[in-house]
Formats: structure tokens, C-alpha cells, sequence
């Protein structure tokens, strides 16, 4: 049976009008934060601020960490992997998220998808008004799922998920409570990942990942990476596990201290592409301020560990350095 469960998400939304929208819709980060911002933001804050939060979003493109703007006033700025969506606030300071955000947390098998959506975007618009809102959904055996969600004012990140198992003998439907109609409930599974944290990132995988081309994740090259001259030079991983050496012929191993696995690189397009014959791919840009190759690795090989980490590609985001 379900116990009650609390859950802390991060979420984010798209919309900037007073209705629950349904999906994200996010946008390469732009050039000038004055000139793509400023219907987002409203008033306050300054130029300066605004810039510098745009260079840390750039400095964190090549990875999924969420970074947050917001002058308190219409909304906030959500820089994800290289990308923004606005998030607007209502009159009374909540953030209007988009039922996507919701549906990302909670998954409800033997529900119709019309309805749930319906229900998913009655509490996202109720949740903007009061900073809180509850639903109710019962399952075919007469039992019953609470679901209520909290929003802190100003905070576009932040958001409070609670759910409670309610037995059918017991069961009173709450008339304030918006309902789940039309179907029977079969299970819900809730999303989580075991990040040492009960904060969570808000939206679908698949929405906060980079795109891939082929077996290789997708990420902005530069002139300096495909300037780079690689043959006979070796690197060393940020935390010292990992040593790349290149060779001439566009060969190169990586060893990690016990193991020696080989593959083959390639410059092409301002980015560097590993490809080992273990199943990494390695996509690494040079970083302008510190020197460094940093990027993304993706598994293309389906490995026991991954499938423990709940994640079937293995993603991380590695930083190398030069070796004298």
C-alpha cells in the first residue's frame, strides 16, 4: 500500500499568460540578456547582473545543471543546457508552470490522456493563484490518490509535490479538490533519482538532454577546438581517474589506471569526437578561459551499471587538462 510520499522538484514552464500551459518551450541562449529577457524579467535588476547570469549559463551549457535569474518581478529566467525558457509569475508570486512539469514527477497508468492532462493543468492553474492546490484520483478498486502541490512565491525552480494513498472505506471525495474524471486509476509510479537530494529536476530527461547526431551527443563547436593539434599530446580528467593520449594517426586510448581502452578521434566542426570501442562517445570542445576539453560522453553499449543508475546511456560530463 502507498504511504505517504514528499517529494521536492525543481520545475520550470514556458508561459507568460494567465493560463497552465501544456509543454516547455525552450530557446537557444541568446546573445544580449537585455535584449531577449527583458519582456521576461520586467523591472529591476541591472545589465551587469543580467550578463554575468548569462556567461555562468554559458560556462554551464555542456551540462543538465539548472541555473535560476529573477528580479521578483514577472518572472524568472531558467538557463538549461545551453538553452532558456521564461518562467512567468502570477499576481500573487507563483510560478505558472506547464502541465508537462507535473506530468514528468507523476505517472498514472489506466488513465485516458485527455483527462489527465485536464487534471494535470487544473493544478498547475490553481497552484499559480494560491501557491497551492490538490486533486484527487480513485483507483478501479475504489481506492483513492491525493495529490497536492506547493509553490514558494518567486522561486521558478522550487516546487512541492505531496501524494497520500486514501482507502475506499474511508474515502470521502473532497468537493474542493479538483477530480480526475472519466477513467479508473491502475498505478501510479513516481520519478525520482537517487541524487543524495530530495531536489529534482523538472522536466523529462529527454527535454534537458542535448540532442543527438548519430551515437554522438550534439554540442556547439568553436574555432579553437578545431585549431587544436592533438597528435602527441596527453590529458588528464579533472579528478585524476582518466589519462588521454592522441596519437598522429588519429588513433587514442584512455586509461583509467587499471584498464587501457582504445579508439579513435576526430576534429570536425569546432568539437572533438571520441569514439572508443567500449561504447563511449565523447563529444569535448576546448574551454576558452582555462584550456581544459570538456563536453559530454554518452554509452552506446547498454551496461548493468547504467541500468542501475536509471540512466540506459551513462551520461557524464568530463573536464580534461593538459599534461606537461
Amino acid at each position: 500500500m502507498f504511504a505517504r510520499l514528499w517529494i521536492t522538484v525543481l520545475l520550470a514552464a514556458s508561459a507568460l499568460n494567465a493560463q497552465a500551459q501544456t509543454h516547455y518551450t525552450l530557446q537557444p541562449l541568446p546573445d544580449s540578456a537585455d535584449v531577449a529577457w527583458s519582456e521576461c524579467l520586467g523591472e529591476g535588476g541591472d545589465a551587469a547582473a543580467r550578463q554575468a547570469f548569462l556567461h555562468q549559463a554559458r560556462k554551464a551549457q555542456l551540462t543538465e545543471s539548472v541555473h535560476e535569474y529573477s528580479t521578483k518581478d514577472k518572472g524568472a529566467v531558467l538557463a538549461i543546457a545551453g538553452r532558456w525558457v521564461c518562467v512567468p509569475f502570477s499576481s500573487a508570486g507563483n510560478p505558472r508552470w506547464p502541465a508537462e512539469a507535473l506530468l514528468a514527477r507523476l505517472r498514472l497508468e489506466g488513465v485516458d490522456a485527455e483527462a489527465e492532462l485536464a487534471f494535470e493543468e487544473a493544478l498547475m492553474t490553481e497552484l499559480a493563484r494560491s501557491g497551492r492546490a490538490t486533486g484527487t484520483a480513485r483507483f478501479s478498486n475504489g481506492n483513492a490518490l491525493e495529490v497536492s502541490v506547493f509553490a514558494t512565491p518567486y522561486k521558478a525552480a522550487q516546487m512541492l509535490v505531496a501524494t497520500a494513498f486514501l482507502k475506499a472505506e474511508t474515502y470521502r471525495p473532497d468537493p474542493n479538490a479538483i477530480q480526475l474524471d472519466g477513467t479508473k486509476l491502475k498505478s501510479l509510479q513516481i520519478i525520482r533519482r537517487d541524487t543524495g537530494s530530495d531536489w529534482f529536476l523538472p522536466m523529462r530527461q529527454a527535454t534537458l538532454r542535448h540532442p543527438v547526431d548519430g551515437e554522438f551527443v550534439v554540442v556547439p563547436g568553436t574555432p579553437a577546438t578545431q585549431a587544436l593539434t592533438l597528435g602527441g599530446t596527453r590529458w588528464s580528467s579533472s579528478d585524476g581517474r582518466l589519462a588521454l593520449s592522441f596519437l598522429d594517426n588519429g588513433l587514442v586510448t584512455v586509461h583509467d589506471g587499471k584498464a587501457l581502452e582504445s579508439g579513435s578521434w576526430l576534429l570536425a566542426e569546432g568539437v572533438l569526437r571520441l569514439q572508443m570501442h567500449d561504447g563511449r562517445r565523447y563529444s569535448l570542445v576546448l574551454d576558452a578561459d582555462d584550456g581544459s576539453l570538456h563536453g559530454v560522453m554518452r554509452r552506446t553499449l547498454k551496461s548493468d551499471l547504467s541500468k542501475q543508475l536509471g540512466d540506459p546511456e551513462g551520461r557524464a560530463f568530463p573536464r580534461f587538462k593538459r599534461s606537461p
